[in-house]
């Protein structure tokens, strides 16, 4: 497969002519962080052909999308491979400061075609930072709602933010939606009992608690899963 074709496949440009060749390309590319240069292409006849041909990577070069472990959580996935599982949806939202600011297609909605999980954002201005929250939105629900079967042995990410059995990390930190990932996927190998957890993630129980805290719906899915367990739940 050509690099163009790769990038175009990855980018799920769609074939034929559209309406608005220049916008539409241009939305698709930024996005998607490609260039094109429209000097060497006639947009009143954009075919698949063409699209093949002068949709440029915005770098030298574009290396293939990193191949994770099939065992490997989605919320644990490099944004890149990630993307390549999603559809992406631009849609035109009115943001902060009233009705007549922010009426551009810069909300984005993402869908994890394996899941069906998604994810959404629309309170910025830049259909970039838009879609850097939805990607972060979006790993939060995969870490909540799908689970997966992993090593005994924590990960090395949560080695390095589990220190002396404390757990250091801020919510909206990119790291969060894998850690939240390993530690319900821990509860779930354990029957969601928080103390066996705790000593398979070397941490305290209210550790633990304290980390699923800070995403209530999580605390709130372990609670869940507890009391149809005859458990106490966890406060």
């Amino acid at each position: 497969m050509s690099t163009h074709r790769r990038d175009l496949d990855i980018m799920n440009i769609p074939f034929g002519i559209v309406s608005n060749p220049t916008r539409h390309v241009r939305q698709e590319a930024e996005l998607r962080g490609r260039s094109v240069d429209f000097r060497t292409v006639d947009t009143r006849r954009w075919t698949a052909d063409s699209l093949r041909t002068h949709l440029q990577p915005s770098y030298h070069a574009w290396p293939d999308p990193p191949v994770s472990s099939p065992s490997l959580h989605p919320a644990e996935l490099p944004v890149a491979e990630l993307l390549t599982q999603c559809e992406v949806e631009r849609l035109r939202r009115s943001g902060p400061g009233g009705q007549h600011r922010n009426k551009v297609e810069t909300a984005v909605r993402l869908t994890h075609r394996p899941t069906g999980v998604t994810a959404m954002a629309s309170e910025r201005r830049s259909q970039s930072a838009n879609l850097n929250r939805a990607v972060f939105r979006l790993r939060v629900n995969l870490a909540l709602s799908s689970r997966s079967n992993r090593d005994k042995e924590p990960s090395p990410l949560w080695r390095q933010r589990c220190v002396n059995r404390r757990v250091v990390i801020n919510p909206q930190h990119d790291d969060f939606p894998p850690l939240l990932a390993e530690v319900l996927d821990t509860l779930n190998a354990y029957a969601w009992d928080a103390s066996q957890a705790a000593d398979s993630l070397g941490c305290t129980i209210s550790q633990l608690v304290k980390f699923l805290r800070q995403e209530p719906r999580a605390l709130s899915l372990v609670n869940q899963r507890r009391e149809e367990l005859g458990l106490m739940v966890l406060h």
